[in-house]
């Protein structure tokens, strides 16, 4: 068993506060701080509250059969705040050469840091990974894949865009390689307060109305090279007095890739729609849709007049709807 060993101890200052941390040993370290470890030294990396692991750069030596690993924090979309009092939480160490799996997403959660130390013998390191939680009711995790981020002996530089968070981290040890392959699980971190941006290409797209308000309009530009659609909805106060029946908002299931789709808010639950949100695929070239709406006291308020409209063609600008 390795002997953990905190040989010598450095004083910090952060903001005016003067903070012991230990040179070698990384067990105790609680700074926000993310530096390029040295080979065969502990590596350690903590984001500050409202920021998330970007970026992950690693490089390996076979001659020192250790790989520098230097990770870079970025604030998240404006407005987070994680669900824990306490920050952050941390996983369970890792084994010497066996393979590691963390899925975040299964604690509602996204990864914060990382921390490891390296052993000579084994030529390996054991790794903790720092996490924090979201608070479902306003935010959300989507369109989620595992992605490859290096081969045996390669480089590693993955970088995540726009709102994409590092939801999950696994990694294999090759004894003969005497290194890891890496593999994160990428998700969009997705607002679901009330607001109506317009979507970026490729990127999450995200409205819903304030309750007692309506989508009243709806804008779309399509683009050929990118193969993706640019959605704007707006939003409007409904007649004086309206109020809705039942929860707040309600929601269809997500379409299918490539398939049509229809919903009909008014047969099947006298409702409208309040809000949409999507995601985009780059391989299929196409979005999944969620649509949301709200009932109407049948009692006090109903439909008429009602058609199905065009609101597109082909590519050109709109969309189609039932109003």
């Amino acid at each position: 068993m390795m002997k953990f060993v905190v040989a010598l101890m450095a004083v910090a200052l952060f903001a005016g506060v003067t903070v012991a941390l230990p040179l070698e040993g990384i067990e105790e370290r609680t700074d926000y701080s993310c530096d390029t470890n040295a080979w065969d030294k502990p590596q350690y990396c903590l984001c500050r509250k409202g920021y998330a692991v970007k970026k992950m750069y690693s490089v390996h030596d076979n001659g020192r059969e250790d790989r520098k690993y230097t990770l870079t924090c970025e604030k998240i979309v404006p407005g987070f705040t994680g669900k824990d009092s306490s920050y952050p939480r941390e996983t369970s160490k890792t084994n010497w050469d066996k393979p590691l799996e963390f899925n975040f997403k299964k604690y509602s959660g996204f990864m914060v840091g990382m921390k490891s130390y390296h052993d000579n013998g084994r030529e390996d390191r054991r790794f903790t990974f720092f996490y924090t939680k979201i608070d479902t009711k306003n935010w959300e995790l989507n369109n989620c894949k595992w992605h490859k981020m290096n081969s045996w002996d390669k480089k590693m530089d993955y970088k995540l865009t726009g709102d994409q968070v590092f939801a999950g981290i696994k990694s294999k040890h090759d004894n003969g390689r005497e290194d890891r392959e890496w593999h994160a699980y990428v998700c969009d971190l997705v607002s679901k307060t009330i607001s109506c941006k317009t979507n970026n290409w490729d990127k999450q797209q995200y409205c819903l109305c304030k309750a007692g308000y309506k989508v009243k309009k709806m804008y779309s530009v399509h683009d050929n090279g990118k193969e993706d659609r640019k959605y704007t909805l707006s939003c409007e106060k409904i007649s004086p007095n309206f109020v809705g029946k039942g929860t707040y908002p309600s929601h269809t299931s997500k379409t299918n890739w490539d398939k049509a789709l229809e919903f009909n808010f008014k047969s099947s639950y006298s409702g409208f729609m309040v809000g949409m949100k999507s995601y985009h695929d780059n391989g299929k070239e196409d979005r999944r849709f969620t649509f949301f709406y709200t009932k109407i006291d049948t009692k006090k308020w109903e439909f008429n007049n009602c058609k199905w409209k065009k609101m597109n063609d082909g590519q050109k600008d709109g969309l189609s709807a039932y109003r």
